[in-house]
């Protein structure tokens, strides 16, 4: 369906008014050299799960995978397609990292990687690497041979190093600088306390989320389209700053807005447009903003230059309302997606794709903005009847504004996952950037009992889907 795009007026984002968490203090030494952002809770948790004296073994480290299907498979070459999107599939790798992260809490732990005076590359010597070597093995990042008290950055480091990074959301160059060093130093028992708050994440979905759908980690800042089952986008995204959160959602988008008009928020008018043109007079000429005593049918515009715009403090909200034009300045980009929910927040592109390039993505209002947007978009809209890629991009173009609505709804949800498990086996960890993590009390009596759905690791093959069934998820 063809319409023009609707020019209803969103309410707030429901970012606003929801606020980072008050950090709990720290408890005592863990080992940490220093902790990043988001760590105090996971710390303060982590607190919780030591393991009793008893429980801890006096023979060394073994790999508690051994003998596991999944992982005898991903060995042999075969990998499964991906777990089942249930509860009861996206817990079977979570359930095999938790023994894996318990063995090496009841063992002690891993070694704190001294700091090593220098950035550690390629052909580098120091002492720091004997130490480095023996982490990353215990994590099963480089081969046991590699753990043989070498002071030498290898290639072979750099490669194991690398895949740490990626699999820590960082810069995969191969190269120890502070960033990745403070990761390397996150205890132990913060990583496992980590990995049971996400079980207990996903044992909390009810349900299936079918062969189709999108899918949005907040955490990581990456979107997953999935369509019969097959990953068919996995893109960036940018999300919420940390005090304009970006809301867990499960909705539908419904319709597809194309160069839509911005309908700024109170909030974002207050903090963001009154300190713009306050420092600029000619802002809002030049990034398509015009001014309106409000947005109803008898709103009336107003010329920005006729305003006292110094006046105004930004404690209180504006007597006025901003709309912001289709064009190359738009900040929701050449497309929406519009589905319902409580918070009125979408997902859009962005005339700024740089801030993509960026690690850590948290620079939206609540709002997401999703790198190749239009590619998505005419994704979906080409299912409807007269629409294909060259009218979506015709429309693009020229700044036409219009609308498609979709008679099959795409299924959305918005997740906060800080730690899942790939279907190669690969243990993901992510900041916990809201500080979300600390909302469930982690003792070692849930690690010990960790409410897994399986009653041995046996059974977990049962719930490996095949291809001839459904590919990957998010």
């Amino acid at each position: 369906m063809d319409t023009p795009v609707p020019t209803d007026k969103p309410a707030a984002t429901g970012a606003e008014g929801m606020t980072r968490r008050t950090c709990l203090t720290c408890a005592g030494a863990m080992g940490a050299a220093a902790l990043l952002p988001g760590m105090a809770q996971a710390q303060e948790l982590a607190a919780n799960i030591a393991p009793p004296q008893s429980a801890v073994p006096t023979q060394g480290y073994v790999h508690p995978w051994l003998g596991d299907s999944i992982v005898e498979a991903v060995s042999s070459g075969h990998p499964p397609d991906r777990v089942e999107l249930t509860p009861r599939g996206l817990t079977a790798g979570l359930c095999g990292a938790i023994q894996h992260y318990r063995a090496i809490v009841e063992a002690g732990g891993w070694p704190v990687i001294p700091e090593p005076g220098e950035m550690l590359e390629r052909d580098t010597r120091n002492d720091a690497v004997y130490v480095l070597r023996r982490r990353l093995r215990m994590t099963g990042d480089i081969a046991s041979v590699e753990d043989n008290g070498s002071d030498h950055y290898t290639q072979a480091v750099m490669d194991a190093v690398a895949r740490f990074q990626a699999r820590h959301g960082l810069e995969a160059d191969g190269v120890v600088g502070p960033a990745t060093l403070r990761e390397l130093n996150v205890p132990a028992n913060i990583r496992l306390a980590t990995l049971v708050i996400n079980i207990e994440r996903t044992r909390q979905w009810a349900d299936d989320y079918g062969d189709r759908f999108i899918a949005v980690n907040i955490a990581a800042s990456r979107l997953h389209l999935i369509d019969k089952g097959k990953t068919v986008f996995d893109t960036r995204v940018i999300v919420g700053r940390i005090d304009r959160t970006t809301p867990i959602i499960h909705s539908k988008i419904t319709r597809i807005d194309y160069n839509p008009h911005w309908y700024a928020p109170d909030s974002i008018g207050r903090r963001d447009l009154l300190p713009a043109i306050q420092t600029d007079p000619d802002y809002f000429w030049q990034n398509g903003i015009r001014v309106f005593s409000d947005f109803s049918s008898s709103g009336t515009e107003i010329q920005p230059e006729e305003i006292d715009w110094y006046q105004f403090d930004g404690q209180e909200n504006l007597p006025y309302k901003f709309r912001q034009d289709p064009g190359p300045w738009n900040v929701l980009g050449p497309v929406r997606f519009v589905f319902e929910n409580s918070h009125s927040v979408y997902l859009h592109g962005t005339s700024n794709e740089a801030l993509f390039e960026q690690a850590n993505r948290t620079f939206s209002s609540g709002y997401v903005r999703v790198d190749g947007a239009l590619d998505i978009s005419a994704y979906l809209a080409q299912e409807q009847e007269g629409w294909d890629v060259e009218r979506v991009q015709s429309l693009v173009e020229h700044y036409k504004s219009r609308s498609v609505k979709l008679d099959n709804p795409i299924p959305v949800h918005l997740i906060y996952r800080t730690a899942w498990v790939d279907p190669d086996g690969t243990v993901q960890f992510r900041h916990d950037v809201y500080d979300w993590d600390a909302v469930l009390d982690i003792t070692w009596g849930h690690v010990a009992s960790v409410p897994c759905v399986y009653g041995t690791r046996e059974t977990a093959s049962q719930h490996v889907v095949t291809a001839s069934h459904t590919g990957q998820g998010g």
